[in-house]
């Protein structure tokens, strides 16, 4: 072996050594990254294109509103509570722990103060008083859900600006 390959062998030892310090991390890096991003994506996908959270920012409770409307929530709510939906980077991990939480009180609140009033429509008011006024505990139980839509949609945009720094910068 000459002087020459020595050199070469001793200096692509040393930077073998670099990588490892730091290449072979920022590669480790950019696949959790792009991961989150994929995951993320999926998350839009599922609560803003769907148009679900443009709904909730714009329903009034007091009011009736399809079913299918809400589906996109009901999906986040029972497929996202597992570690295949979880962020690697634990900052953006816990906004998406806050967001779910939001969105299964805001789903339990929908199942629990509405009722079908028929095949596709939900409603506070029940069927049966339809044609008449509206009861003060309708207008108390929409008011409840209203809020509660409210806190969802401020956890979701919390999220999504979270994320966005995160993801992006």
């Amino acid at each position: 072996m000459t002087h020459e390959n020595t050199v070469d062998i001793k200096k692509g030892i040393e930077q073998l050594k670099a990588d490892v310090r730091t290449g072979f991390q920022d590669i480790g890096q950019g696949e959790k990254n792009r991961f989150d991003v994929g995951l993320y994506n999926e998350l839009i996908e599922l609560l803003s294109d769907s148009g679900v959270v443009k709904f909730l920012k714009e329903q009034d409770f007091n009011g009736s509103f399809l079913h299918d409307y809400i589906e996109p929530l009901i999906k986040f709510v029972i497929l996202w509570d597992n570690p295949e939906h979880e962020f690697i980077d634990p900052d953006i991990e816990q906004k998406r722990v806050e967001l779910l939480k939001s969105a299964k009180r805001l789903a339990n609140k929908i199942a629990n103060k509405t009722s079908y009033i028929n095949a596709s429509v939900q409603s506070v008011k029940p069927r049966h008083l339809l044609s008449g006024p509206m009861p003060d505990w309708v207008k108390r139980d929409a008011e409840e859900i209203n809020q509660v839509a409210d806190d969802f949609v401020e956890k979701y945009d919390e999220f999504v600006r979270f994320a966005k720094i995160k993801l992006y910068s």
